[in-house]
């Protein structure tokens, strides 16, 4: 059988946090998503479930070698799929100490990673980094997301739209 582009998504995830809990010698969470992805992991080929695995390892080392809030890791867990509609696309999700969390969004043989969801309401800097976008950062968006908006209510679909590519927005300011 060969495995959907769900289950191999599902697989990835289930390696990422398996490797991110053996990494930290912390506790993988059960529930639900777990039980998904481990399912979904043993329908690969032992030669997949292999590659999985290094590609996982190979990111947990890169991702707690740049990031020291990992080493704050209690334990670790993987997300639902019902959080992804509400905007919230991590994958595997490292529990820290005080109640913080950190968010993976995993892919694999993906060609394009899951854009961030980005509003003039949302202050995705504030929400994901704990430090928010600029007050010039809102405002600039703000028209941008009107006239989006404005489109959709005419009819427009967004691949209809000329001249997407504009000069980039100012940043948020966030420090790692």
């Amino acid at each position: 059988m060969n495995p959907t582009q769900t289950q191999s998504g599902k697989a990835f995830e289930y390696a990422i946090a398996s490797a991110l809990a053996q990494f930290q010698d912390k506790p993988f969470a059960d529930g639900s998503a777990k039980q998904i992805a481990h399912a979904a992991y043993l329908m690969h080929s032992e030669k997949d479930r292999e590659s999985m695995d290094k590609a996982a390892s190979e990111a947990v080392v890169f991702l707690c070698a740049h990031d020291e809030r990992f080493g704050r890791t209690l334990s670790v867990s993987l997300q639902d799929d019902k959080e992804g509609k509400t905007g919230d696309v991590r994958d595997v999700v490292a529990h820290l100490d005080k109640g913080e969390t950190i968010g993976i969004s995993a892919k694999n043989h993906h060609d394009a990673v899951k854009h961030s969801r980005l509003s003039d309401s949302i202050d995705f800097g504030k929400e994901w980094t704990d430090y928010p976008c600029s007050s010039a950062y809102m405002k600039k968006v703000k028209p941008v997301f009107e006239d989006l908006r404005q489109k959709r209510e005419e009819g427009v679909l967004f691949r209809d739209i000329p001249d997407k590519v504009k000069p980039l927005l100012p940043t948020c300011a966030y420090r790692l």
